[in-house]
């Protein structure tokens, strides 16, 4: 916060100072800035948790201060993003999930979800907040209430053996794809006919590749990034081509949620 001194210099005036920065134009603007904005926030339901914590449509946020922790789904297995080696994690929205937590002054909590579980956790309220490579469409605006800014973007890719002839839609139609659960662009693979076998985790598409389970299998690009490093797999696979470009965003529930989105959009900023 800045201060501009505007009246007086000396302690007699000491009250005409403060009238000089209430009504500054800086100060104004200072007030309405996302780190204000978000400690007034912050400090208000920091001062309702005592006597709202059993009400039931309590915001989220007032919860959250209840508890002392947020509860975040969050992925175990997503090279660059999130890994979770015993009680180790890491990874890129580790980072920004354990950032968060700081900024608001409680405790990360993560619950493993996927693609398929995210969503039904938020809505069962047994998670505050989903930060787990979730492409940002108009379906799920319906279902859940997203941060902005979006904090990254990517696209579907199909990946097959460099000897299988697909380079487009056209080469889809009754291919069998392998897919996860609950992946937004699964729908576009069904719309060109493709015959889709589903599996819990991305994690194993790449060993379903090498065994021959899977002849072609459609994941986000980042998740597919990892595994072109290594020399094995690029020599083998090659992409064929890629589709669904979305937005990922964290994602709150639509109900008693209004104080913690608007918290985590001023966090975000």
């Amino acid at each position: 916060m800045r201060f501009v001194v505007c009246c007086a210099r000396v302690a007699g005036y000491a009250l005409a100072v403060l009238a000089c920065l209430l009504a500054s134009p800086v100060l104004a603007q200072d007030a309405q800035s996302p780190d204000a904005r978000l400690a007034h926030l912050l400090e208000a339901a920091r001062q309702a948790s005592p006597a709202e914590c059993a009400a039931p449509d309590t915001d989220r946020l007032v919860r959250i201060f209840c508890a002392g922790h947020i509860r975040i789904g969050i992925r175990d297995y997503y090279p660059l993003f999130a890994m979770r080696t015993g009680n180790v994690r890491e990874g890129y929205e580790v980072d920004v999930a354990h950032a968060l937590a700081a900024k608001l002054g409680v405790e990360a909590e993560f619950l493993r979800v996927n693609a398929a579980t995210r969503i039904p956790l938020l809505a069962e309220d047994r998670i505050d907040l989903i930060i787990a490579t979730m492409g940002h469409n108009t379906q799920r605006d319906s279902q859940v209430r997203f941060i902005r800014p979006h904090y990254y973007q990517s696209e579907t890719i199909l990946v097959g053996p460099k000897t299988v002839a697909v380079t487009g839609w056209e080469d889809i139609p009754g291919r069998t794809v392998c897919v996860t659960i609950g992946n937004g662009s699964n729908a576009d693979l069904v719309a060109h006919d493709a015959r889709l076998l589903l599996f819990d985790e991305a994690g194993v598409l790449p060993d379903r590749l090498f065994d021959g389970t899977c002849r072609l299998a459609a994941q986000d690009d980042s998740f597919f990034a990892d595994a072109f490093t290594h020399p094995a797999f690029a020599a083998r696979f090659g992409v064929k081509f890629g589709f669904a470009q979305v937005p990922w965003g964290m994602a709150v529930a639509r109900d008693n949620s209004d104080e913690l989105a608007t918290a985590l959009d001023l966090v975000s900023q």
